[in-house]
């Protein structure tokens, strides 16, 4: 070892075999930068459950993660959308799960920003499914050595517009441990300013200055929500279980927002334990149009439908 190079040999506690190695230090971590920027983007977040907006995989942040991934991901499958605002799926063949990316808006520099972000949540899971699969060197452990369940995650474009775009996250996550992570979790994008969305842009969705997981849910988004309640789940899934009756009583504390076609605020159950995974999704809907009475200035501007 030493100050630019590691070289040796690697013995194969399972089997014996060695295998001989000589690294070469390309860059080092910036782990003060790295947690700087965490505590910033924390310290801006009124729904501590957020992504750590400004904690990107970058080459100075991360320099190893980030060759790791530069350059794998291809684009697969058709163009989706239409004249004005289109995306396509890429994806990594290591990690097998495809991520979208947008190939039309009419903002350049909005496409740019909102693509970066759509790229590091890719990579932020391509990195859980490599880590998992890096585990055959260092567990025992049945899920040892596979993807951990990502390459079979579902990734879908729920909403797409000028104006928003909604991701939703779901699957069962297994790389040992007492169970799986199952979850359902729903990103949207704000199209008009190549970031994520802050809903309170739209309407009074949370309250302002209450910092908490998930948010504290304003009047306006309770009253929204009683009502969906109260309409009972849709006639095609009142046979269905768990449905919304079932599992409304996670709601707000689970509450996720998200945007649907056919042009609606869509009401999911996301980040509850395992004991409640069977309720995870998306459970009601609220049309755009039920949104009338409560939007800000400029609101109306996020719910067009091209």
């Amino acid at each position: 070892l030493t100050p630019t190079s590691y070289k040796g040999t690697w013995t194969d506690a399972k089997t014996g075999k060695q295998r001989h190695f000589d690294l070469k230090r390309v860059a080092q971590y910036d782990t003060a930068q790295l947690e700087q920027d965490r505590k910033q983007a924390r310290a801006a977040q009124i729904n501590l459950g957020d992504v750590d907006l400004n904690a990107g995989i970058t080459s100075a942040r991360a320099p190893y993660d980030t060759l790791k991934l530069t350059g794998h991901a291809k684009p697969v499958g058709k163009e989706i959308g239409n004249a004005t605002v289109a995306y396509q799926m890429w994806q990594d063949p290591r990690t097998k799960f495809p991520y979208p990316r947008l190939t039309r808006h009419p903002d350049p520099q909005v496409m740019q920003r909102i693509n970066y972000l759509l790229e590091q949540r890719h990579w932020q899971k391509s990195l859980g499914a490599l880590d998992c699969k890096a585990t055959a060197y260092t567990s025992a452990n049945p899920m040892a050595g596979t993807l951990g369940g990502f390459d079979e995650e579902d990734v879908k474009v729920t909403w797409l517009s000028r104006a928003l775009m909604t991701v939703t996250e779901s699957g069962s996550l297994d790389c040992g441990g007492a169970h799986p992570y199952n979850h359902f979790d729903v990103y949207t994008f704000d199209l008009l300013r190549g970031e994520y969305l802050d809903w309170n842009r739209v309407f009074d969705a949370y309250v302002p200055g209450k910092r908490t997981f998930g948010g504290e849910k304003s009047a306006a988004l309770l009253t929204l929500v009683k009502q969906a309640v109260d309409q009972g789940p849709d006639a095609s899934k009142a046979d269905q279980h768990p449905n919304q009756e079932d599992c409304a009583d996670l709601w707000p504390d689970y509450l996720a927002l998200g945007a649907q076609a056919p042009g609606a605020l869509s009401l999911s159950v996301s980040g509850v334990g395992h004991a409640s995974g069977a309720c995870l999704g998306t459970h009601a809907q609220v049309p755009f149009k039920a949104l009338t009475p409560y939007l800000k200035p400029g609101g109306e501007a996020y719910l067009v439908r091209d």
